[in-house]
């Protein structure tokens, strides 16, 4: 039988702004005044490509610029230009940037701003803005524009943590500020890294509906022209900050949601990116075609299941029952068999490799008798009853799971839901059973912001409505907090990790790197840099 990736790697779950606080006094993160990954190169980037025959050799020189890049990507954003809206956030490289983009350590880099200072004394964050940047309607970016994005954010209610926002503050053309009642990293992070700017001005002037297909950011490329559920073209920005960049003329995303249809597309090169494929066992056949897969980021993707252990009629309210029906699980056989490789098995919920990763700590590996006598034990001799919660994309998955449990007496029913009644019950809860959820990528190189979203310490819009948090737990997720800079929240996160393992909180399933289908001919050799896709640095062979 056909094995299929996750299909919740394809469901771009909807976008939780990070709540959490924190800075420290008078610390300076990223002082250069350009970014790093700025190419300083005022003409048209060359490479040198050598072909050689039997009598002669020759150097044909080759140019990065030009040409447009066909995208086939399966979720249309209903909120191309109202940031307290978006959801769908694949999108944004391509024309909005924040105010500093995250490393894989979870450290700031420069990106409209240059440089970002906290002070105790104060409880004040000071970013000192890039200078001469335009939006894409030609008109200026400065403090005052951040400003007007902050304030968006606030007045929709979207802005992290802004019950401890005491104001925001103009200090002049190139310095903006926030003050609070409070400090930490956390929300210096969430502050720097999660509100991309936008020409608030044009949505005070055209209106909440028009915004939500026209936008003026600073990214890469414009938008250009859109039609629901059907396309979206960006073209180049001409005018953009990071000196002759970027590379590609235009980029036109093409709306695909069946996966036969994206692979016919793919074949006939009426598409030459597959940004989400549902299906990567057929990697072969898209290498007979020229194509290859590309991991397009170093966070990975993370897949676990949620018990509902907040109700006392549930067996999984049973620490013991938890760590039963975790022993049963064949990761590991999941791994080799029914992903062939293509998902690794996971026994804490920070990958190796991620912040927060301990290779010392005691895992939970598949032992059936392990599993038989913990049941029994909890009181439970003759097993339970439970329910698997997920999306339709996964069914076979379930039912390997499922077939896995019964050896341990654990007898799972299945109920599939679709994205909308999926997205209701993973915040309002369920009964007896475990969801099969993940933590997305969502376009950031470090795994913490997207777990913080899940797990705490208060996500707004994926709670997991149903499954319970220890005292201990919840007592590092106010710690985390208050972190007063990268290297003390990096250590509490690790801590948080431990606890939830301790817990038995949830079942790590599998991770990956996410991954797409590309032809050969598009580069992204140095498009990768930041440990994510940087628009402005694809390129293709012409």
């Amino acid at each position: 039988m056909k094995k299929r990736v996750f299909g919740l790697l394809t469901i771009l779950l909807v976008l939780v702004l990070l709540l959490g606080a924190c800075g420290q006094k008078t610390t300076t993160t990223g002082t250069t005044t350009t970014s790093p990954y700025t190419t300083a190169t005022t003409t048209g980037p060359t490479t040198s490509k050598t072909t050689t025959t039997a009598a002669t050799t020759t150097t044909t020189v080759q140019s990065k610029y030009g040409g447009t890049l066909k995208i086939a990507f399966s979720m249309y954003p209903l909120d191309l230009g109202y940031p307290p809206e978006y959801t769908v956030t694949q999108y944004r490289p391509f024309y909005l940037e924040p105010l500093m983009w995250l490393d894989p350590q979870n450290k700031l880099v420069p990106a409209l701003a240059t440089a970002v200072k906290t002070d105790l004394q104060t409880n004040s964050i000071t970013w000192t803005l890039r200078q001469g940047v335009k939006f894409h309607d030609g008109s200026d970016w400065n403090a005052q524009a951040a400003y007007d994005n902050f304030e968006l954010m606030k007045d929709a209610g979207m802005l992290p943590d802004q019950d401890k926002v005491v104001s925001l503050e103009v200090v002049d053309n190139s310095t903006f500020r926030v003050i609070l009642t409070q400090l930490s990293y956390p929300i210096i992070q969430s502050f720097s890294t999660k509100i991309y700017m936008v020409n608030v001005d044009a949505i005070k002037e055209n209106g909440k509906e028009w915004a939500y297909t026209n936008c003026y950011g600073t990214g890469p490329f414009v938008l250009a022209d859109t039609q629901r559920d059907n396309y979206i073209r960006f073209t180049r920005n001409n005018d953009y900050w990071r000196e002759g960049l970027p590379y590609l003329d235009e980029i036109y995303f093409r709306i695909l949601i069946d996966t036969n249809t994206t692979t016919a597309a793919l074949e006939k090169k009426e598409v030459d990116y597959n940004m989400n494929p549902r299906d990567l066992y057929n990697l072969e056949m898209f290498r007979s075609w020229g194509a290859d897969a590309l991991v397009e980021n170093v966070s990975p993707v993370v897949y676990f299941m949620a018990p509902d252990s907040i109700h006392p009629s549930s067996p999984l309210a049973n620490k013991m029952v938890r760590e039963a029906c975790e022993y049963a699980l064949d990761r590991k056989g999941l791994e080799v068999g029914f992903f062939q490789g293509l998902q690794t098995a996971l026994y804490t919920m920070a990958p190796p490799g991620t912040v927060g990763y301990d290779p010392n700590y005691p895992i939970r590996e598949y032992n059936i008798a392990k599993a038989k006598q913990l049941l029994s034990d909890a009181g439970y001799p003759d097993g339970i009853d439970i329910t698997i919660y997920g999306l339709v994309f996964d069914q076979q998955l379930y039912a390997t799971i499922q077939g896995m449990w019964a050896e341990a007496g654990i007898r799972a029913d299945i109920v599939i839901y679709d994205i909308g009644k999926f997205l209701v019950t993973q915040a309002q809860g369920w009964e007896n059973g475990f969801l099969f959820s993940n933590i997305p990528n969502k376009g950031m190189p470090s795994t913490v912001p997207t777990f913080l979203d899940t797990f705490g310490p208060m996500p707004v819009i994926k709670p997991h409505g149903a499954m319970a948090r220890s005292d201990a737990y919840t007592s590092l997720c106010n710690e985390y907090r208050t972190a007063i800079d990268v290297a003390a929240s990096n250590a509490i996160f690790a801590q948080m990790i431990k606890q939830l393992s301790d817990d038995a909180q949830c079942i790590p399933v599998s991770y990956n790197l996410p991954r797409s289908v590309v032809y050969n001919y598009v580069h992204f050799d140095e498009a990768l840099d930041r440990g994510v896709v940087d628009p402005a640095l694809i390129w293709i062979s012409k």
